[in-house]
């Protein structure tokens, strides 16, 4: 254990990136809008989620706090990107009809491309008794998911610490493992950017088959919507939250992406717990 971080990778252990297929010329922010909103049930999703973060709450005002306090994530200031809503419903489709299955407050988490643009809304619906941690939602008496995304999360992230002289990027799948991360201010890492992009796929992409082998570990780079290091970003360290089978590949391959398209680029996974209390 090293600040807090039980170290997987020390050094930089993707020094050597095996060529593949040409990256596509066209802007990935471009391609990854266009794609999005060729897609009408895609379009209506992101519209729908643009209307619902111009009417949801500063996180600084409550419930933010409360829930990032029930996962053990204590922060001298709020992250502007996270917001909430206090009576948010949860929506199921079944048989054809839309269900509520649940109302109340709600964290939201801005996800956004490459062009500044917001293409989806991270929504952890929040128990509103204490201690605030995730709502228990169910149907028919299975447990839903308290966390779902609306819009979309291709080739997006969830900014959260975001210094302007930042040139190293800490990126987990969930808010919660980057502010953890954040707050433990590991060495050589106190300056850094802390991202999430909530959902694994996004971090790996596609990769390449390989017969015999269900995890390659090598990106498919003809994918264009998934998560590249933006420009600025000199050491890109990836959180692994779990050991879950194909879980490291799969942030290999996002690694190697984005040192395929950000040449001298430095690499690394910590791994580190971040499940979440309460709910589901």
């Amino acid at each position: 254990m090293k600040d807090g971080f039980d170290l997987v990778d020390t050094g930089d252990p993707f020094d050597t990136i095996t060529p593949v297929i040409p990256i596509s010329d066209r802007p990935r922010s471009q391609s990854v809008v266009a794609g999005t909103l060729n897609d009408p049930y895609r379009r209506q999703a992101v519209a729908d989620a643009r209307s619902l973060w111009r009417k949801s709450i500063p996180g600084s005002r409550g419930v933010v706090a409360a829930y990032l306090a029930s996962q053990g994530i204590q922060l001298d200031e709020i992250p502007a990107n996270l917001r909430f809503v206090l009576d948010h419903p949860y929506m199921k489709k079944s048989g054809g009809l839309y269900h509520e299955l649940h109302r109340g407050p709600c964290v939201l988490g801005g996800i956004f491309s490459e062009a500044g643009q917001l293409l989806g809304v991270n929504q952890i619906w929040v128990d509103p008794k204490p201690p605030h941690g995730r709502a228990s939602i169910q149907m028919d008496g299975d447990h839903m998911p308290a966390e779902i995304v609306r819009g979309s999360c291709k080739g997006g992230f969830l900014p959260l610490v975001w210094p302007e002289a930042a040139t190293a990027l800490v990126v987990a799948r969930s808010l919660e493992a980057a502010l953890r991360a954040y707050a433990s201010r590991p060495s050589g890492l106190e300056d850094a950017a802390y991202w999430a992009v909530v959902d694994l796929k996004v971090m790996s992409g596609k990769m390449q088959r390989q017969k015999g082998v269900r995890y390659s570990g090598l990106p498919d780079l003809s994918d264009d919507t998934s998560f590249v290091a933006p420009h600025w970003v000199k050491r890109l360290v990836f959180l692994q939250e779990d050991d879950r089978t194909g879980t490291r590949q799969k942030l290999e391959s996002g690694l190697k992406r984005s040192m395929h398209v950000r040449p001298g680029l430095r690499a690394s996974i910590v791994r580190i717990g971040s499940a979440a209390k309460g709910g589901v």
